[in-house]
C-alpha cells in the first residue's frame, strides 16, 4: 500500500480559500486604481485646458486691442471714487471631464 505525506502541499480546498481571500483584497483595490488613474487623466486636461486659455488670454493682452471696453468704479469712505478704464479679456475653452464636456472659462481687466 502507497502511503501519501499529509505535509508535502496545499490541499485543493486550502487553495480554493487563498484565491476567494485573494480575489476579496484585489477587487476593491483595482477599483480604487482605476478610479485614481481616471482622476489623474481628469486633472491633466484641465491643465492643458487652463495652459492653453492662459496662453491665449496672454498673446491677446500682448496685442493690446483685446476684449470689450469697460469702466471700474472704485469707491473709498472719505475719498472721491477713482474711475479706472479698461478691457475685458475672456477666454473659454472645453475640456473633458470623465464622460462629459467642461466649459473652463478664465477673464482679465487690462487698465
Amino acid at each position: 500500500m502507497v502511503r501519501f505525506k499529509r505535509d508535502a502541499g496545499f490541499t485543493l480546498i486550502e487553495l480554493l480559500i487563498a484565491m476567494v481571500v485573494l480575489a476579496i483584497i484585489l477587487i476593491p483595490v483595482s477599483t480604487l486604481l482605476l478610479d485614481s488613474f481616471q482622476n489623474i487623466v481628469t486633472a491633466g486636461n484641465k491643465n492643458q485646458t487652463l495652459f492653453a486659455i492662459q496662453e491665449e488670454l496672454e498673446k491677446k493682452l500682448n496685442s493690446g486691442t483685446a476684449g470689450e471696453v469697460y469702466d471700474i468704479s472704485i469707491n473709498f469712505p472719505g475719498a472721491d471714487p477713482m474711475e479706472i478704464n479698461g478691457r475685458v479679456v475672456t477666454i473659454e475653452k472645453n475640456y473633458k471631464r470623465k464622460n462629459e464636456e467642461v466649459t473652463a472659462n478664465m477673464k482679465a481687466f487690462l487698465p
